[in-house]
């Protein structure tokens, strides 16, 4: 599957996606993918300047708040969502480490096993 260009300059630096930022430097969503801080299992998705993503409004089924993510609240925890990647946790933001709570992984494990195995998921948004 071919790359966006922001996807084969995150793979140059030894990267899987590249992230999209503001002109204030906040994250916005991914080169493909949604993106979300996971904020103490109180998720938060960009403000603005992205596109609608359907897979983020099914795993958070219209539960989460808006706010600028910043690289700080992103390594606490974060998430992209795809239809290709499903949801999966982010594991570092710009070579430094981010943080995987349980809870979190918890929820990714089972709205991916949901994902697979019901079709009508998010047929509904």
């Amino acid at each position: 599957m071919p790359r966006s260009s922001g996807g084969r300059l995150a793979a140059k630096a030894g990267g899987d996606e590249g992230l999209l930022r503001s002109l204030d430097g906040h994250y916005l969503e991914g080169t493909t993918t949604g993106l979300a801080a996971w904020n103490g299992g109180a998720p938060v998705l960009a403000p603005k300047g992205v596109l609608a993503s359907v897979t983020a409004a099914a795993f958070f089924a219209g539960d989460a708040a808006s706010a600028p993510l910043t690289s700080e609240k992103l390594r606490e925890g974060a998430i992209l969502l795809g239809s290709l990647t499903m949801a999966t946790p982010i594991l570092t933001l710009d070579g430094a480490p981010c943080a995987r709570p349980v809870e979190m992984l918890a929820r990714i494990a089972e709205f991916n096993r949901r994902l697979l195995q019901d079709p009508t998921l998010g047929t509904d948004l």
